[in-house]
């Protein structure tokens, strides 16, 4: 606002037109000096007026009267001033040079020796820019050009000399934009200003005795004052304003010397304010309160620090209580804290940085401890890290990372040993590999690799914890099966093994390098996934020169070989247990076997020759460490040996033996080395048995047989090899039955135990073992000679249980024991030979999980997962038809969450359902039988629908959301009509008829295009064409035809021009355009529909 100065007399007119020559005698300075005219009439007068020593006003006369005159005001030597006079000696014209600078800046005309008109040059410049007009020797009004453009901006009216009425005119249309009206004594009384140049003034300040006592605006320049202020002095005493338009003041704001301290807004004058602001004694905002719904209870309060918002705290569900809190700095957030699910207690908080989210973390279960924490980047969206506890146990077990805001890596401790046993390696958006650590040794011995579908494609494995994979593994994606197996069994870096199987993992075939050259030396062929025969090139010269069968354990059980003795391949082995038993010879090469040689524990034992090519076998040798022990010669031709010569370890004679009755039983044995006995056996009523037989070498026992109670029945009966038992027989109740019959192997260790536990004479329990732990155990518990109780080990802990407790030969009931303690048991309810129920339980024999064929046709019909002993998840198929058609989950509580049911039996979901307290809050259904939901309703409390989302037909996705009143009937419409997932245009509606249509053209939120209906038709339209969220064209229309437009071209917010077709038109209809076309309001479809497309 522009203040203008009283007038003040720049005149200088004070010439001594009549003192005489001598009228300054004795004081400082020059005398007067006059010159007078041949009629002794002053002609010249020269006067110091100031009495510095010089003359500074010089006045000509003409006929005794002034004529003209010249002055130095400034009495700088230099005149600055220039005087006409009229004929009667009065001033006609002053023209002042008031800077000094040798030019004319001030010119005053004169009529009958008072003012009549001043004009001013003001900066200099040569123009004039200020205009005095005089009545009656005073000021009546002015006209200035205060920004010298040569426009008269300011024109002041006086009233007694002194200013009246001050008006000034910025932009040069005539109209002023203030205008100030003063009281006599120069005080101002009244100021107007126009603020926004429509030419309407919309500011008024009322003073009283030069005092502001009150300050009238209207802000929105509708013509209404909407704001009124209240001074005292120079302070602000009350304040009130009209926020709606609706001529009423709702806003009044107090004041305490001169600074507002609490302002209130109540709208509606119910006496329940919207928003009440306290204010500090400096002026500072403190507190702000909100209850924007009008229902008495504050949704929001802001407070502040030094004038700085510091903190909110806001109730966004109208339940009157806190559940979001927002902490400040400046104008940025710094953090907040949430209560999501309205139980009273903050579960989020969201951490900021120069206003930017930058931490996020999570209570996900309601426990009051954080189990999830999110990391953003510099946008505050995008997610850079996060952790989590997932299953809540104070632990965070998995770490995300993520590039674009996309997961990229997540690393997850599972064992709690503080290093990540299991990382997750994500690409282009997708899992690419998996890495685990499973003996928890600090390293990854297994990684997953998976395809563009989240396949499992293949693994690599560092099967001996060298840090370096040695075992490749390409699988079937669609089975998961293994497909190919290439290893590096020695650790030199080159795959060495090779193996081969088909769709459904079963091994086909093996090859392994066993001289590092790249080439298989040794195939091995399997059937049924079994191996049943191999080739080996054992001098690497690129042909097999081995080749056989193998057993169920991969062990050989029969070999042909090319030893070059004979024609091609020309000997034949055959194995057991992986050791040779059996060899078979053609040393002649006439095609016919003639040597037979037996081997026990895969050394040579004996040996059978023919000797003269008759066919028959006529020598047998026995070896011991492969060397000759015994020679039986059949010197009578009756296939029986008459005669035997032992030998020792250097292969010479050390024993005879002979049988002197031809009964083909020895008679007497005696055994020597070196003069040792080496075993002794004696039948000394030739009965055929011996009652002490013991067996040496070296003089360690080989054999002993006993008879310990002299019943003539041996009770214990020990057998050794090279020192060791290789098995052992007792009768431990000299009842003559053997109780317990025991076998070794090579180390002494046991491998295999039968037992008569219950003395009945029968050995009803027969264990197998390996590396002295047993593998496999029978019991025959009813004596039917078959087993019905079949144990089988792993690591020596029984793993696999098999029981006929009905003893009809079926196992019905299987249980599977994991490490752990775990267990899968199932059963055969209805001794159909089937399994029908399997059920897992946890080490302390929890279940946690349950299967179930109910109908016992061999197909599962429900599925039942657990935790902690209560159902989490149940899958049924309730119609049997080969196809779950039921899925519900549950919560800790027991109660329903979320259910899908196949109502038409088509084997797909149609319905879905999303609970919470036993309440329905979603539901959606498949109408069309696509197989992907076409409707989702959202409930609210009550269980009355809210609003609803809808799939067109021919569309895949939502493009309809319609909002419901209370009686079902739609209150809204919102529409996707390009497909792009986003609302752009909202109907509403009364009574099912459209009453207006709002579009949003850009996708800002804000409509662009408002249509108005009356009784279904459109009839009139708003339309923002500049974005600026606010309608600057109106369409009236009539039968569908814009019938007048009217436009707001200078977008101050009022229509400024009409047209009616081409022809501009008086401005009529509504005029006032300020306020906004609105928000959409639409909101974003249900998340459901992400996970479903």
């Amino acid at each position: 606002m522009h203040r203008t100065s009283t007038w003040a007399s720049s005149f200088v007119l004070a010439l001594a037109l009549v003192a005489g020559p001598f009228s300054g005698a004795g004081a400082q300075g020059l005398p007067t000096v006059l010159d007078f005219d041949e009629n002794e009439q002053v002609k010249t007068k020269k006067s110091d007026t100031n009495r510095d020593g010089r003359y500074d006003e010089v006045v000509q006369y003409q006929a005794g009267k002034p004529a003209s005159a010249e002055q130095d005001t400034t009495h700088d030597g230099k005149v600055d001033t220039w005087i006409r006079f009229d004929a009667a000696g009065k001033p006609a014209l002053q023209e002042r040079d008031t800077n000094a600078d040798g030019r004319k800046d001030q010119w005053t005309d004169f009529a009958g020796g008072q003012p009549e008109e001043q004009r001013d040059d003001h900066n200099f410049d040569g123009k004039v820019d200020a205009t005095i007009f005089y009545e009656g020797g005073v000021p009546a009004r002015k006209e200035e050009d205060p920004d010298f453009d040569g426009v008269i901006e300011r024109r002041i009216t006086y009233a007694g000399g002194e200013p009246a009425i001050v008006e000034e005119d910025q932009d040069g249309d005539r109209k002023p934009e203030l205008r100030a009206e003063y009281n006599r004594d120069g005080t101002k009384k009244l100021e107007l200003q126009d603020t926004n140049g429509n030419g309407r003034f919309d500011v008024t300040i009322h003073y009283d005795h030069g005092q502001k006592t009150r300050v009238e605006e209207d802000t929105n320049h509708s013509g209404k004052v909407d704001v009124v202020t209240h001074h005292q002095g120079d302070r602000i005493t009350r304040r009130q304003a009209d926020t709606t338009g609706d001529g009423r003041f709702d806003t009044e704001s107090a004041y305490e010397n001169g600074k507002e301290r609490r302002q209130v807004k109540d709208e509606d004058r119910d006496g329940r304010p919207e928003a009440v602001v306290l204010y500090a004694a400096n002026g500072d905002r403190e507190q702000e309160s909100f209850d924007p719904d009008d229902d008495g209870k504050i949704d929001l309060n802001r407070y502040y620090e030094a004038g700085r918002k510091a903190r909110e705290e806001a109730d966004q569900d109208d339940d009157g209580r806190i559940d979001l809190e927002t902490w400040f700095a400046g104008e940025r957030v710094l953090k907040t804290e949430a209560d999501t699910n309205k139980d009273g207690r903050r579960d989020t908080f969201v951490a900021f940085r120069e206003g930017v989210r930058i931490e996020q973390r999570e209570d996900q279960n309601d426990d009051g401890e954080i189990d999830a924490i999110f990391r953003y980047a510099s946008d505050g969206e995008s997610l850079e890290s996060d952790e989590r506890d997932t299953d809540f146990d104070g632990r965070f077990e998995a770490r995300g990372s993520y590039e674009a805001g996309l997961l990229a890596r997540k690393e997850i401790d599972r064992a709690g040993r503080g290093r990540p046993d299991r990382v997750e390696t994500y690409g282009e958006e997708r899992l690419l590999r998996v890495d685990l650590d499973e003996d928890g040794a600090a390293g990854f011995e297994l990684s997953n690799f998976y395809d563009p579908k989240g396949r499992l494609e293949k693994q690599e494995q560092d099967t001996d914890a060298d840090g370096k994979a040695d075992k490749f593994v390409t699988l079937d994606v669609g089975s998961g099966k293994e497909r190919r197996v290439l290893e590096d069994t020695d650790a030199d870096g080159k795959i060495d093994r090779w193996v081969t199987k088909d769709a459904k993992g079963v091994t086909e075939r093996l090859e392994e390098d066993k001289n590092a050259d790249g080439e298989a030396d040794r195939v091995v062929l399997y059937a049924g996934g079994v191996a049943a025969r191999f080739e080996e090139d054992t001098d690497f010269d690129g042909k097999p020169d081995v080749k056989g069968a193998l057993d169920a354990k991969g062990q050989v059980t029969a070999e042909q070989r090319v030893t070059g003795q004979g024609k091609g391949f020309d000997t034949q082995i055959t194995y057991e247990g992986g050791q040779k038993v059996k060899e078979i010879r053609d040393t002649t090469g006439d095609g016919k076997p003639d040597a037979f040689t037996t081997f026990v524990d895969g050394q040579m034992a004996r040996q059978e020759l023919d000797t003269d090519a008759d066919g028959r076998n006529d020598t047998f040798l026995h070896f011991e460490n492969e060397k000759r022990a015994r020679q039986e010669k059949d010197t009578t031709g009756d296939g029986k040996g008459d005669q035997m010569v032992f030998y020792g370890p250097d292969e010479t004679p050390v024993k005879d033996e002979s049988d002197g009755n031809a009964d083909g039983k020895p008679d007497f044995r005696r055994l020597y080395e070196a003069g040792v006995r080496a075993r002794e056996e004696q039948d000394g009523d030739f009965d055929g048995h011996f009652e002490l037989v013991t067996f040496y070498e070296k003089d360690q026992p080989l054999r002993s047989e006993r008879d310990g109670n002299a019943d003539g029945k041996t009770d214990v009966t020990i057998h050794y090899s090279e020192g060791r038992k290789s098995s052992q027989e007792e009768d431990r109740d000299f009842d003559g039955r053997v109780d317990v019959e025991t076998r070794f192997g090579p180390d002494e260790q046991p491998v295999r135990v039968a037992e008569d536990s219950d003395a009945d004479g029968r050995l009803e329990t027969t264990t197998l073992l390996e590396g002295g732990e047993p593998v496999r155990s029978e019991r025959d518990r009813n004596g039917d000679g078959k087993a019905d109780v079949i144990t089988r080990f792993e690591g020596g802990e029984p793993r696999h249980v098999e029981q006929d407790d009905d003893f009809d030969g079926a196992f019905e009931i299987q249980v599977a024991l994991a490490e752990g303690g775990s267990q899968q048991q199932t059963k055969d309810r209805n001794a159909d030979g089937q399994p029908d129920l399997w059920v897992t339980t946890n080490a302390e024999g929890v279940t946690i999980k349950q299967e179930e064929d109910r109908n016992f046709d061999g197909t599962k019909d429900q599925l039942s997962e657990f935790k902690n002993g209560k159902p989490v998840l149940v899958r049924q198929d309730r119609e049997l038809r080969g196809c779950f058609d039921l899925e519900e989950r549950y919560d800790a509580a027991g109660q329903v969450t979320s259910q899908a049911v196949d109502q038409d039996g088509d084997c797909k979901f149609d319905l879905w359902t999303s609970q919470k307290n036993g309440a329905v809050v979603w539901q959606a259904q498949d109408q069309r039988q696509t197989g992907r939901a076409t409707v989702l309703t959202r409930f609210d409390a009550s269980g009355r629908p809210k609003l609803q989302e809808l799939v067109s037909e021919g569309k895949k996705r939502p493009d309809v959301k319609v909002f419901l009143e209370p009686d079902g009937s739609a209150r809204s419409q919102c529409v996707d009509g390009d497909g792009n997932r986003t609302l752009e245009t909202r109907y509403r509606l009364s009574g099912g008829v459209v009453t207006e249509r709002l579009v949003d053209k850009d996708g800002d939120g804000d409509g662009d295009i408002r249509q108005h209906f009356q009784g279904g038709q459109l009839s009139h339209g708003e339309f923002d064409t500049d974005g600026d969220g606010k309608a600057d064209v109106i369409q009236h229309l009539a039968g569908g035809a814009v019938t007048l437009q009217c436009e707001d071209s200078d977008r101050d917010g009022t229509v400024d021009r009409c047209f009616e077709g081409q022809e501009q038109a008086p401005v009529r209809g509504p005029t006032d355009l300020s306020k906004p076309l609105g928000r959409l309001g639409c909101g974003s479809f249900h998340p459901f529909w992400r996970r479903r497309s």
